[in-house]
């Protein structure tokens, strides 16, 4: 009996730690899918400005549900969503105090490593802090 109790010990504690380890596994992976969205989002954004020489102009609240272009969404019918379930961050693009309009553009993820994943008209990086205006870098 004490033997059996020491074995379900022992398997219990190396459950334990294998969950731990693939907690870290399961943050990178939603890091690179964070990455790859928005790298697919900025794709999209620049299909959009070769056909009218301007981006699509969006308020963040428009753009929980956007579509590229903001007509047809012929190259992106919807902005995936983060692997948690949030939007990705926007920043408002039709005017005001960001600087962005139909000439640039901001998105931008959360990192679970504590970075920010940015795409713009300049390509995609990684940022130390959220950007606050155009362009992102």
């Amino acid at each position: 009996m004490i033997e059996l109790l020491v074995v379900i010990a022992i398997i219990g504690i190396l459950s334990s730690t294998i969950l731990v380890s693939l907690q870290g596994a399961r943050g990178k992976a939603r890091d690179a899918r964070r990455q790859f969205d928005i790298r697919q989002v900025s794709t999209a954004l620049e299909l959009d400005y070769s056909d009218d020489e301007a981006y699509s102009v969006y308020t963040p609240n428009e753009w929980q549900d956007a579509k590229i272009p903001k007509d047809t969404g012929v190259y992106l019918d919807e902005i995936p969503k983060d692997p948690l379930g949030s939007s990705y961050f926007w920043l408002n693009n039709s005017g005001g105090a960001t600087q962005c309009g139909t000439q640039n553009f901001c998105v931008y993820a959360n990192l679970e490593s504590g970075e920010v994943f940015a795409g713009s008209e300049r390509g995609t990086r990684k940022l130390e802090a959220a950007p606050t205006q155009c362009p992102c870098w």
